[in-house]
């Protein structure tokens, strides 16, 4: 078996078409369709299976493809040994919103970077839910207990429903401003509808960030959590709704020493805002 065909067993996997394993490991798509076979074939087993133009693993193949993420790992662990001469050096992927990134973890983290310079942390900061099952973060900050990582409760978050001085002062209508495309499913979506009804909405994003600049400009109502009011923002209706947020790691990430020193600093960034609450 050639460990080179491990690497595009993985990336069908985790990309489920050939042609986006292909733009990942970039090569064309063929590579990928007779590398799976030539390894199918010295192993003498049926790894993957087509269904609904995506790819699959079957049972030995996902057996195969654990095996493989874990001796990926190690090999990872040790050239980050080697290229630091055995000092700590790692890594380390965080997934959050981009408004938890920016305004709560990232201007906290100060304190690690100059205490552990050799940790990188690597930020994912989107609606997306990037998994850490799939090995596409290491640490996932989310609005979710994902049943299949380690979730640790880090806080709940009240939100208000809040509006401008100037819009206040200035506006006889309700206006309110509300999530679209993927975000179109979320609480606060249900609150101020339900509240204001559909004829009201004045605008749609797809971010915290446009909400809060329309919100404190004076263009619309809308729904903020509590550590984004400022004097700038007026809650007109407050704790409309609440959401928990948990820590999900890996299970590397909670043996290996950079993993364990990442999670424990953001545990106590959120520890912080717990006892100012």
């Amino acid at each position: 078996m050639n460990w080179d065909d491990l690497r595009f067993l993985i990336s069908l996997i985790e990309n489920k078409t050939a042609s986006a394993a292909a733009k990942k490991l970039n090569v064309n798509y063929v590579t990928v369709c007779r590398r799976i076979e030539r390894l199918e074939h010295s192993l003498k087993q049926k790894l993957i299976y087509f269904k609904d133009n995506q790819y699959y693993p079957t049972n030995e193949g996902e057996a195969l493809y654990q095996k493989a993420l874990d001796i990926n790992l190690s090999l990872n662990d040790l050239e980050e040994k080697i290229v630091s001469g055995g000092h700590l050096k790692q890594t380390i992927t965080v997934s959050s919103s981009a408004s938890i990134g920016e305004d709560i973890i990232i201007p906290n983290l100060n304190g690690l970077y100059k205490k552990y310079p050799q940790i990188k942390v690597n930020f994912l900061l989107s609606p997306n839910l990037e998994s850490v099952i799939k090995k596409e973060c290491d640490i996932a900050i989310r609005f979710f207990n994902d049943s299949s990582a380690d979730g640790e409760f880090l806080t709940s978050i009240n939100y208000h429903i809040c509006s401008s001085e100037s819009y206040l002062k200035n506006t006889q209508e309700d206006k309110i401003i509300i999530y679209n495309f993927e975000l179109k499913n979320l609480a606060e979506n249900s609150v101020l509808l339900k509240r204001y009804g559909q004829r009201s909405v004045f605008m749609e994003v797809n971010s915290l960030k446009a909400i809060y600049a329309a919100i404190i400009n004076g263009m619309a109502i809308g729904i903020l959590p509590e550590y984004l009011i400022t004097d700038s923002v007026r809650i007109i209706e407050p704790r409309v709704m609440s959401k928990n947020l948990y820590l999900c790691a890996s299970n590397r990430m909670n043996q290996i020493t950079s993993g364990k020193i990442v999670i424990e600093e953001i545990k106590n960034i959120f520890s912080k805002i717990n006892e100012s609450k």
